[in-house]
């Protein structure tokens, strides 16, 4: 197990021996403005929500096999108003790498939920099938 002491030595050597170019990506890291390696925070790569069509598109399955995801919980789906369901961009790139990206409850409560008969089993959530 490495030690305090070890991990910042090793952190400094690493900045020592950095070009310019990877000394400034690290402060970005550092300072909070990269949320992953690569992607700035504020870079803009489309709509933030897409619809279960564009969502389904996305991600190369039927609309259908979107909805199913949706209802196992792995995906929380976005109503912006009554019939207008929206997926979340990020969920749908996270769903593709094999991220969790349910937000709220935990699966297991939202199976106790469809047992409970919560009359959308079997539907999209607005009664159609």
């Amino acid at each position: 197990m490495a030690t305090n002491t070890d991990k910042t030595s090793e952190l400094l050597q690493a900045v020592l021996a950095a070009n310019d170019e990877r000394k400034d990506q690290a402060l970005r890291v550092l300072r909070g403005e990269v949320s992953e390696v690569g992607r700035q925070k504020s870079e803009v790569r489309g709509p933030l929500l897409l619809g279960m069509s564009a969502g389904a598109r996305f991600l190369g399955v039927s609309r259908a096999t979107l909805w199913r995801v949706v209802r196992a919980g792995k995906i929380e789906k976005v109503e912006l108003f009554p019939g207008s369901m929206r997926v979340r961009r990020e969920d749908l790139e996270g769903l593709a790498v094999g991220r969790s990206t349910a937000r709220g409850q935990r699966s297991e409560d939202r199976d106790q939920v469809e047992r409970a008969g919560d009359g959308t089993r079997g539907t999209d959530g607005r009664g159609k099938a």
